[in-house]
């Protein structure tokens, strides 16, 4: 397996704002700056892609080994269960981040069904969310991530970070 350094999941979420009012000038700052949070023992990190080729397609993670099956019907499968050298996922024991990468050109919904209690379930039928599952002290409930695709074509990439002991 490839040795992992530096993981880490960077957010933030900003806008400005411009008070009207009489006597007040400048501008303030909403929300959260860009900050980040190290996974500094992390050995694991891999991404693969879902895309659908029928209505009902589903795949599913576990999140554990790294493996993809196709539940329902033949969703593609791209990439996963190796690493980004193409060897054997070791077994992962703490999930840290999970991101969600959901197709730019959506035709129909998908749905994100998590077996664990920790992660939460997800539905969008929007072109190119991303959604980000970070867990800063990380979670030993992995279980397994179902994708659900109501149309063909559409695709999910999923990246995720963790650690093998």
């Amino acid at each position: 397996m490839g040795t992992i350094s530096r993981a880490k999941a960077h957010f933030g979420l900003t806008a400005a704002g411009a008070p009207t009012k009489t006597k007040v000038v400048g501008s303030v700052t909403i929300g959260q700056a860009q900050d980040s949070i190290d996974f500094a023992d992390a050995d694991i990190a891999y991404s693969f892609k879902i895309t659908s080729t029928g209505i009902g397609d589903v795949a599913t993670l576990t999140i554990s080994s790294g493996a993809v099956a196709q539940t329902t019907g033949t969703p593609t499968i791209e990439d996963a269960g190796s690493d980004f050298e193409g060897e054997t996922i070791p077994t992962m024991v703490t999930l840290y981040a999970l991101l969600l990468q959901f197709g730019t050109e959506e035709a129909g919904s998908v749905t994100i069904s998590c077996s664990s209690g920790e992660l939460p379930d997800f539905v969008t039928d929007l072109p190119g969310v991303i959604v980000p599952y970070l867990i800063p002290e990380g979670t030993a409930s992995l279980g397994t991530l179902a994708a659900t695709f109501a149309a063909s074509t559409d695709s999910l990439t999923v990246t995720v970070i963790g650690k093998s002991s």
